[in-house]
């Protein structure tokens, strides 16, 4: 479980170097988003918020606790998307003491990476922690 925490998965992104969106590639059985997004409500926290563009808001399935917001400005790039995420955040939640922001085309990302960024923030006490890898 990870309280006070939202997550927030940024998928706005318009894929132009891969010619068609990551975000609705399928990952068993289901996209990359939903992927994502089923992995961020396992984890616990108590909001999900998704930030997509015009063109995949339509295929995005949402349920309790998740909210889909469209960035307008999703052509300027990422920042403009966890912006558009912080407002809805701060509108809807504004008691919240953390936000994780993820990207959606992780096929590998799990509840667990979720738990185990809020664990180490927690241990460390520290603003900002961060995942990486080899």
């Amino acid at each position: 479980m990870i309280p006070g925490t939202a997550i927030l998965i940024l998928a706005a992104g318009f894929s132009k170097r891969l010619g068609e969106s990551k975000q609705l590639l399928q990952y068993k059985n289901q996209t990359l988003l939903e992927h994502t997004i089923g992995e961020a409500q396992k984890s616990g926290a108590d909001l999900v918020i998704v930030v997509t563009n015009e063109l995949q808001s339509p295929f995005v399935k949402i349920s309790g606790g998740t909210f889909l917001v469209q960035n307008e400005r999703a052509e300027t790039g990422m920042a403009s998307s966890i912006n558009t995420g912080i407002k809805l955040l701060q509108a809807i939640a504004p008691f919240t003491s953390s936000v994780i922001i993820s990207v959606c085309d992780q096929p590998y990302i799990s509840a667990g990476i979720f738990e185990a960024l809020y664990s180490k923030q927690v241990e460390t006490n520290k603003p900002l922690v961060a995942s990486a890898y080899a």
